[in-house]
């Protein structure tokens, strides 16, 4: 509850990212065809093992084990929010716990909507030899391109979720209209 343990808590959790993506590190490879660079993973033989181990490596400790985590974390804390009572201005306090508790089902929902086909699709990845026609390519780019949406999601959640921004932000409207 301190800045100083917040700031270990973050460095800690840096530095378990970091060590967990340091396997891919070792395969990530720059591909050129036709004047264009891509990343792309160049796997030992046979790559097709490596590739479903990637692939079940990246599900288990890049979503099931950090959205199980974010789950039980936010739950806990609404549930300790809940407890909370006060005796004077018991509506505001009301008022502050639904809002509160509206932005974390918000959040957790756009990040689930958000990541949760990507991982879907690996499943099915693994599980099924679907051929790669346009459509299934297309899908594909799709779902990838949904899962890097979460990212620009979030900070529009947290500012018009948020009262104070808002006014603030109405507030600057207001300004730039008059002037």
């Amino acid at each position: 509850r301190t800045s100083r343990a917040a700031k270990i808590v973050s460095l800690c959790v840096w530095s378990l990212v970091t060590v967990i993506i340091l396997p891919f590190t070792v395969f990530a490879k720059i591909h050129k065809e036709q004047g264009r660079s891509q990343c792309v993973f160049v796997f030992p033989h046979p790559e097709s093992g490596w590739w479903k181990g990637s692939r079940i490596y990246t599900l288990v400790l890049g979503f099931a084990i950090p959205v199980s985590t974010i789950c039980i974390l936010y739950t806990t804390m609404l549930c300790r929010l809940r407890r909370v009572h006060l005796r004077c201005n018991a509506k505001a306090l009301d008022k502050a716990k639904r809002k509160v508790t509206l932005m974390v089902v918000v959040i957790l929902a756009v990040c689930l909507s958000c990541w949760t086909p990507y991982h879907l699709s690996t499943v099915v990845a693994l599980t099924t030899d679907i051929p790669q026609t346009p459509l299934v390519i297309g899908v594909s780019y799709f779902i990838t391109s949904l899962s890097y949406a979460n990212s620009c999601f979030n900070p529009f959640l947290y500012a018009f979720l948020d009262d104070n921004f808002r006014r603030s932000f109405r507030k600057l409207m207001d300004c730039r209209s008059t002037s």
